[in-house]
């Protein structure tokens, strides 16, 4: 009897665990980051260094992928059509909503500069009403433009948002 309960609560917890494990996305300008992490299986960042790279580790592997790089054609090897169901647009549309609204924003900072003095001006004057302390967005005449932003979600809210 206990071959059959310690298993399975074993598996309940796994479960459990992946229902709260945070899915983090990231997304760092200055640094040319843009990157995916469920904290403690997974972690994936794309890169661009003259190519674009994806570094990808998961439960310890690390891995290194250059994309754009072409791979060879096994001849003989044919397209498959795949058949897709239709959802209605209004789902979708939805769905998507749902989905978006489920993500918690932790980090999110936009440094702009448009390279026009007149129109830096109007927007530091629109950016300046949203934002009084200027925390969240921020207009220059620098030069400098950066975005740094943090969500995070968990597989919990995602299927709630799905399943709603």
């Amino acid at each position: 009897m206990w071959w059959i309960i310690i298993p399975s609560v074993l598996i309940l917890l796994l479960v459990v665990f992946l229902l709260f494990t945070p899915l983090v996305i990231i997304i760092e300008s200055d640094s040319g980051i843009l990157g995916m992490r469920l904290t403690g299986l997974a972690c994936g960042n794309l890169a661009f260094d003259g190519k674009f790279k994806l570094h990808l580790w998961i439960l310890g592997v690390n891995r290194q992928i250059e994309l754009g790089a072409k791979k060879k054609k096994i001849p003989g090897q044919q397209k498959r059509e795949s058949k897709r169901r239709r959802l209605a647009f209004n789902i979708l549309v939805r769905k998507s909503r749902a989905l978006i609204k489920s993500f918690h924003i932790k980090k999110f900072y936009f440094n702009l500069d448009s390279d026009n003095f007149m129109l830096n001006s109007w927007l530091y004057t629109a950016f300046h009403l949203a934002d009084p302390k200027h925390h969240h967005w921020n207009i220059n005449f620098n030069g400098r433009t950066s975005i740094s932003f943090h969500a995070e979600n968990n597989l919990l809210r995602i299927l709630r948002a799905m399943l709603s």
